[in-house]
């Protein structure tokens, strides 16, 4: 009943919402990440990976066909712009390569 009458929730602070730019698929990423771990020698040789459409990955939850997080308001109100998700991926790809760079460890 709280939840319904919204007392919970103080009304005046907005929900904001953050993702870097570009639009990815979870393949579009997949692909990235071995792409960019070839590139920065985490790895000789990127794996195979197979797309597959949403209704071939049963799940309970019912999602839209497409959708985007929309985060202008947030960006407006921080006054900062992301970078391209595939520059963040690189980023934490070339951190992780530098910390696990203890001799030629490849996986």
């Amino acid at each position: 009943r709280a939840i319904l009458k919204g007392d919970l929730f103080d009304m005046s602070v907005p929900i904001l919402h953050w993702s870097d730019l570009g639009v990815a698929s979870w393949f579009d990423i997949a692909v990235a990440v071995g792409e960019i771990s070839v590139e920065l020698g985490l790895i000789e040789k990127s794996a195979k990976v197979y797309s597959i459409s949403s209704l071939d990955f049963a799940t309970k939850a019912r999602r839209p066909s497409y959708s985007v997080l929309d985060c202008y308001e947030t960006r407006k109100m921080l006054g900062i712009d992301g970078i391209h998700w595939r520059q963040g991926l690189y980023n934490i790809l070339n951190e992780f390569s530098s910390i696990n760079n203890n001799g030629d460890r490849r996986v």
